[in-house]
């Protein structure tokens, strides 16, 4: 096993691992979107053979942005059941 192949074994075990742990009850689902793109990006990163800190970087704000569209979605979606709602009554 090559030093290479090493590393990239022990970051797709921590990614994993870190996936699977059950988020804070805290965190909101954009912090969790974030941090769960960061840690598939530097995985990702590691093993393509780039900087796993770029890879975290772009990945966390991907998870950011999905989070935040997420987030907004919902809101839509509650709104205009509301309004239905009340036009039903």
């Amino acid at each position: 096993m090559t030093f290479t192949f090493k590393n990239t074994a022990i970051a797709a075990i921590v990614a994993s691992m870190a996936l699977a742990a059950p988020m804070s009850a805290h965190a909101g689902s954009i912090g969790k979107k974030a941090l769960k793109g960061a840690v598939a990006g530097a995985v990702i990163s590691e093993i393509a053979g780039g900087d796993a800190k770029e890879g975290a970087k772009i990945g966390a704000a991907a998870g950011a942005l999905k989070g935040v569209v997420d987030k907004n979605r919902k809101h839509d979606n509650r709104r205009h059941n509301n309004k239905n709602k009340a036009r039903a009554r």
